[in-house]
């Protein structure tokens, strides 16, 4: 059954609305942030630094120690010891001499595996995902480990096939001598390609493959360097390299989204390799000596002393022209690019920049470390991290503690969305960041960020340093941090946390300071929306909906939602917004040139508006299914988890806007999920002193606009339903049971259309009927027990007469032609007459209709069946 054309002309209207805040919320980037810098130096606490409002952007979440066994073994040191983090198997490792140790730090016992193959002392190891076929399918990586003489290759086993899983470290007969030369670092891509940092200057990648070639070993050892030092290098005695000017390789990096190369040399020389657009190619860019960063780092930096060694190098993963990130030994940090003929006035579209192969190696801006000075601030670092805007940095406080300076962005994004959307990235928006300091028991050896898992990937792709379009559906991130004593998990607030802490002291009434200033920080929009992700996630749910992540204290849930009303219901030209500058437009003067008419509307419209639009961002404009050669057809697009979540993200947004009447009257029980309006707390009084001279028209429209985005929410969830029961009974299956024309629409519908346009609604019409089809031999209990489900998950898809329709349709097909039972035909035809009496009224679903509900189709299939059996009458 079709929907009505008033329903789709709602739900059109309801996703023009949201579709209004698309520019408003873009993305800010990494390179958003560092290109709209004017100053080196600014730092603040949370609204700035004359609020006196201190909110720290990390927390120590949780510590543990070594095992005690390893531990006792740190004590047997001999000669050297190494230490560091895999997490892409949740391992801490450790090295001893000539012992490998690993443990999983997740788990609350001290059991670890070691290896002890070796006879010379371990300089370096690597996890890295292993090559195709060359090992068994079942081993996902390997681990590589070099000593002074060789290079070995071993296999990582887990019992039941996933990291949770006992590890097992098995001999792969991968192994090639070093000639002599120690590789310092080995560093790993992500199709399984191994470099070596070699002290003598040169890079080298480790390549491996199932067997022996006629000119290729199966292991073998390629020095990629093309240094003048290492032409002649292998015919210079060993004792008088100790001699020579030889600059060895400590670090190196590698960018997997864009195929680049990064090495750190020690004299702070860096160096730019292509690996090509589908990572498999090699060609040397260029190298930046550390005299031509110092100079360049001058002339950016006012009252930066220099030279400094650089300490380490990260790649920036988000789009746009800022690739790498290093990091001095005293804390600042130099932001490059591989790109050149670029400027701020076009970083417009971060998206141009997507396909552009590395050219130079330029730098770009330079950050000075807090707390900041006329002078370069000494810090002293011996291990630092940075990635998505998140800086760390350890220093020595004594013998036996260490102090981790963390610093992550907070820039007002009140300017900064408008800018953004107005394709600059000036006008206005400053790079702040807030600092803080954290004492750590121990020496600090390596920082590595936790990998979340893949049940988040689709708001993974978000490029989002603030993770105010992340914050609903992925939880904090978190930083490890090794010492010589144990493992600590440092967690980066999210702007949800900080308001969760700040407003533990409100009252419903007045702004505390640390309030004030988070809202002069975020906007109201923004804080409107942070506001829903905590009374959201805190709102009365059914049992589905029972122990879903991100559940928040009922006190915070109240207090966050007090919030909401409180500033959804003052004037857009209150004083929370910052004064704009001379050359810059109003905040209220661009909030209208973006959305409009809707931008008469309460800024707690706005900010509702912004929390729907941030859950169904990754899916919007992409189609559900796509052609999918592993599934053998066309298939799901997404992960079932994912559009799980964002189906439970949506339905408790509706529980929000029914229990708090935000439409009032508006409001009707189009869709049977979440039902009517409740008697419950009118929390849209708050808003009337919104609207002053024109307060009943406006409230009208913004009810009418909450009722559109209700039902929206609702469609949203009927369509997430449909897409997970496709893939419950095998996606390439059902979409195969389509016929042609409609399964090669269903890789273009996009979700939006899938949702709000006939064309959708045809297409998971199609879906359910082959659903139904793939079914209909089952007893007709099974059958009605289908379409009771089907009427609960998505009764505007799929309506009481649709049901009726099918039951009837499945008598048809377990009957048997040559054994007529007269009475199951009786009672098909009764059913099918249930729902093809002409007229006019409105269906159990709320939907008006009009005329016959059996298409032609229909009927053909019908009296086929009756013709089968000589069922005259029917």
């Amino acid at each position: 059954l079709r929907p009505s054309e008033e329903l789709m002309r709602v739900l059109e209207k309801g996703s023009e609305v949201v579709a209004s805040y698309t520019s408003f919320d873009r993305p800010l980037s990494t390179a958003r942030l560092v290109m709209s810098a004017q100053v080196t130096d600014e730092y603040a606490s949370v609204g700035g630094a004359n609020t006196g409002v201190t909110v720290a952007g990390f927390r120590l979440e949780r510590s543990k120690r070594l095992p005690r066994a390893l531990l006792e073994q740190y004590e047997e040191l001999e000669c050297k010891c190494f230490m560091g983090v895999f997490a892409e198997i949740r391992r801490a490792w450790m090295t001893i001499d000539n012992r490998l140790f690993l443990w999983d730090y997740t788990k609350d016992n001290d059991d670890f595996c070691y290896f002890d193959g070796l006879d010379q002392i371990i300089v370096s190891v690597a996890v890295v995902p292993v090559k195709p076929r060359v090992l068994p399918d079942h081993i996902r990586h390997v681990l590589v480990i070099a000593t002074p003489v060789e290079i070995v290759v071993l296999a990582v086993e887990f019992t039941g096939g996933t990291v949770d899983g006992d590890l097992a470290l098995l001999p792969t007969q991968l192994y090639v001598p070093t000639d002599d030369t120690n590789m310092l670092k080995i560093i790993g891509a992500a199709s399984g390609r191994v470099f070596m940092c070699g002290r003598d200057g040169c890079l080298y990648e480790l390549e491996y493959q199932p067997r022996d070639g006629w000119l290729t070993r199966k292991c073998r050892k390629v020095n990629h360097s093309v240094s003048r030092w290492s032409a002649i290098a292998s015919f210079v005695p060993r004792y008088l390299l100790l001699w020579s000017s030889v600059d060895p390789i400590l670090d190196a990096v590698v960018d997997n989204g864009r195929g680049i190369l990064y090495t750190l040399s020690q004299r702070s020389a860096i160096a730019v390799y292509d690996l090509g657009a589908d990572g498999t190619g090699m060609r040397r860019v260029c190298e930046t000596t550390s005299a031509m960063i110092n100079a360049t780092a001058q002339r950016l930096c006012r009252g930066g002393h220099w030279p400094q060694n650089i300490l380490s190098i990260s790649a920036v993963t988000e789009e746009g022209p800022i690739h790498l990130v290093a990091v001095t030994s005293n804390g600042v940090r130099l932001y490059f690019s591989t790109f050149t003929g670029w400027s701020r006035e076009t970083l417009g579209n971060l998206h141009a920049f997507a396909r552009k192969r590395p050219s130079t190696l330029v730098l770009a801006h330079v950050r000075l470390p807090p707390p900041h000075s006329g002078t370069a601030p000494q810090m002293g670092l011996h291990a630092a991290h940075f990635h998505a805007g998140a800086f760390l940095a350890a220093t020595k406080l004594s013998d036996d503690a260490d102090k981790v300076t963390t610093v992550c962005p907070a820039l007002p994004l009140a300017q900064a969305g408008t800018a953004a959307a107005a394709g600059s990235v000036g006008g206005g928006v400053r790079f702040v960041e807030t600092s803080g300091e954290h004492t750590i028991t121990g020496r600090v050896w390596s920082f590595e960020r936790q990998l979340r898992c893949s049940s988040t990937s689709l708001w993974n792709a978000a490029s989002d340093p603030t993770e105010l379009l992340t914050q609903h559906a992925l939880p904090p991130q978190r930083f490890l941090c090794l010492t010589s004593t144990g493992l600590h998990v440092l967690e980066k607030k999210q702007p949800r946390d900080i308001l969760a802490e700040l407003l533990r002291g409100f009252n419903g009434v007045d702004l505390s300071a640390g309030l004030h200033a988070f809202v002069n920080q975020y906007g109201v929009e923004n804080a409107c929306a942070t506001c829903l992700t905590l009374a959201c996630a805190g709102a009365p749910a059914s049992a589905s909906l029972a122990g879903v992540a991100g559940r928040v204290a009922q006190d915070t849930a109240e207090r966050a939602t007090s919030l909401f009303f409180f500033l959804g219901s003052r004037p857009e030209e209150d004083d929370f917004y910052p004064p704009a500058g001379d050359d810059t437009p109003g905040v209220g003067a661009q909030r209208t040139a973006m959305l409009g008419a809707d931008a008469d509307l309460s800024q707690a419209h706005a900010g509702l508006c912004l929390y729907l639009y941030r859950i169904v961002r990754p899916v919007w404009r992409l189609p559900l299914f796509h052609h999918s050669p592993a599934a053998g057809g066309t298939a799901l697009r997404y992960d079932r988890d994912d559009l799980n979540l964002m189906a439970h993200l949506l339905e408790r947004l509706q529980i929000f806007i029914r229990s708090h009447n935000l439409a009032g009257p508006e409001l009707t029980t189009v869709f049977a999920t979440g039902g009517g309006p409740s008697a419950g707390r009118a929390g849209y009084s708050s808003l009337d002193g919104r609207y002053d001279g024109h307060r009943s028209e406006m409230q009208r429209e913004e009810r009418k606009s909450y009722a559109h985005l209700y039902y929206l929410c609702g469609r949203c969830v009927e369509a997430l339903n449909v897409a997970i029961l496709v893939h419950d009974f095998g996606a390439a299956g059902i979409i195969g049971g389509v016929p042609e024309a409609p399964r090669k629409r269903l890789l273009e519908v996009t979700f939006k259309d899938f949702v709000c346009s006939a064309a959708g609604a045809d297409a998971a019409t199609a879906l359910l009927r082959s659903v139904i089809a793939e079914l209909q031999a089952q007893p007709a209990a099974t059958m009605l027990d289908i379409g009771k489900h089907l009427r609960e998950s998505c009764p505007s898809y799929y309506s009481q007469e649709d049901q009726v329709l099918h039951v009837g349709l499945g008598m048809l097909a377990r009957g048997d032609p040559t054994d007529v039972d007269y009475s199951l035909l009786e009672e098909s035809l009764a059913l099918f007459k249930s729902v093809a009496q002409p007229g006019e009224g409105i269906v159990p679903s709320g939907e008006a209709v009009t005329g016959c509900l059996l298409s032609p189709a229909d009927f053909d299939e019908i009296c086929r069946k009756y013709a089968e059996y000589r069922y005259a009458v029917g």
